[in-house]
């Protein structure tokens, strides 16, 4: 009798609400959490957990970090940077022991988890690639409700030989078709920006009042104060940004309408417009899928010092992140260069592209929406759409300034884009490991077990 293959679960954060329920005959799950609160959420819903690094930490020995262990670096963990070099080496040194631990205790198939976004789950990428463990890691796709089990856990991006095996059939040109009708006629809406939050601003009194509330509040001890050990508790095991990056959330909540902080685009008819959709910040598609690009404000002087005179690049806000663009490092960077413009997040992309000569773009969804628009797209990362052949894919800012120079941009065809996207929907499975509103659906929840298991098949006849 064949023993069932041995599935490991990278189990946190949303994550726990939907892995557990993922059981199957076909394979025996184990799960690993970051923290406690993970491990009792997994365990409520039947889950076996085999490993809690908040527990174990310190009980973990500090393991040698081998070189240039990390194809990222300490900077691209949002939460930990904060910390002092001696304690993320401890840090890293315990999940390398941590992981290591769960790996060798019995023979595992292969580990499931999100693409990388944090430091811990490149640690478990990186230890399953030691041990020969299969990585599954998923990442949302651009079709609606299907995802990517992906090739490389560091980018959405899929290879030419992979995209080229691409078995087509008419389902799948199908969904492609009706996927391109709809963006050309609505534009592109993922899910996660649907119902993006509302600029809920102060009047400048009230705003005052509020802050003044708070500065008393905080003066007469009725502000919890946190020691420095529960801040690092709070950054290695829960996810706490403590202000390693930017916290836009707390900006927002204390910040009043600032009208002066946008421009209007009539006032801009005589220029040749090149749209800059801004990525979400912090956001692991910016700093583990292209680290080298992962500050936006430097990639906007780059991109900005390569325009023509007679051209100004539109920086549009994240749907999901309005009023960022009111931060003071942005503003001084608007001061100074008159060529970049900013708009509101809560302005609609798709008027916006076909005013536009050109998407620049870091890795943005956006751009995948100009591909099918029949507007050029200028690629500074990797990702999904990266191999359509229409996309221009620069590997230095000046080659943006060769590009116009040469007058060299290239009008996306409409065939090109209908054959690319059938084979992504190709490499795409049926079910949202994503989208927490489909986290208690049936029908989702069986479909991404078969998916796993149709991986598993994939996998064995490999090995044979």
């Amino acid at each position: 009798m064949n023993q069932l293959p041995n599935i490991l679960f990278f189990s946190r954060t949303i994550y726990t609400q939907l892995l557990p329920k993922l059981k199957s005959k076909e394979y025996n799950s184990y799960h690993v959490t970051i923290n406690i609160r993970e491990k009792t959420e997994v365990e409520a819903l039947g889950g076996q957990v085999v490993g809690c690094f908040e527990e174990e930490f310190n009980q973990l020995e500090v393991a040698p970090i081998p070189d240039n262990f990390l194809q990222s670096s300490f900077h691209a963990d949002r939460f930990m940077g904060w910390l002092t070099i001696q304690e993320r080496q401890e840090i890293l040194g315990k999940a390398i022991s941590f992981w290591r631990k769960i790996l060798s205790e019995r023979n595992y198939l292969a580990g499931i988890h999100e693409t990388i976004a944090i430091e811990q789950e490149e640690v478990f990428s990186l230890i399953m690639r030691e041990k020969g463990v299969e990585d599954l890691n998923f990442f949302v796709s651009t079709f609606r409700d299907r995802f990517f089990w992906k090739p490389d856990p560091y980018s959405s991006s899929f290879p030419t030989e992979i995209l080229n095996k691409s078995i087509i059939n008419q389902e799948s040109l199908t969904i492609a078709q009706n996927h391109i009708s709809t963006i050309k006629q609505k534009g592109h809406k993922p899910f996660f920006i649907e119902n993006p939050p509302e600029r809920k601003g102060k009047s400048k009194l009230k705003h005052f009042a509020s802050k003044t509330k708070y500065q008393i509040k905080n003066e007469i001890g009725l502000i919890k104060k946190y020691t420095r050990e529960e801040k690092k508790r709070d950054s290695v095991f829960y996810y706490n940004q403590l202000g390693t990056h930017f916290d836009y959330y707390e900006f927002i909540k204390n910040a009043f309408p600032q009208v002066k902080g946008y421009d209007r685009l009539q006032d801009y008819t005589q220029q040749r417009l090149f749209l800059y959709p801004m990525h979400f910040e912090p956001e692991s598609t910016l700093l583990y899928f292209d680290p080298n690009v992962s500050e936006q404000l430097f990639v906007l002087q780059q991109v900005a010092k390569q325009l023509p005179p007679d051209a100004v690049l539109l920086v549009k806000e994240h749907p999901v992140q309005p009023g960022y663009l009111l931060r003071d490092e942005y503003q001084d960077l608007r001061r100074k260069n008159s060529n970049i413009l900013f708009l509101q997040g809560e302005l609609d992309s798709h008027p916006l592209l076909k005013q536009a000569e050109a998407i620049i773009t870091i890795c943005g969804s956006v751009g995948w929406e100009a591909l099918i628009n029949n507007i050029p797209v200028i690629l500074i990362g990797k990702v999904y759409y990266d191999k359509h052949p229409d996309v221009h894919k620069i590997s230095q800012f000046t080659d943006i300034q060769q590009l116009l120079i040469n007058k060299q941009l290239t009008i996306p065809k409409d065939e090109h884009t209908l054959q690319y996207a059938t084979q992504l929907v190709s490499q795409t499975y049926v079910g949202s490991p994503v989208n927490t509103a489909l986290y208690n659906d049936l029908k989702n929840i069986e479909n991404i077990k078969q998916s796993i298991e149709q991986r598993i098949q994939i996998i064995e006849t490999v090995n044979k």
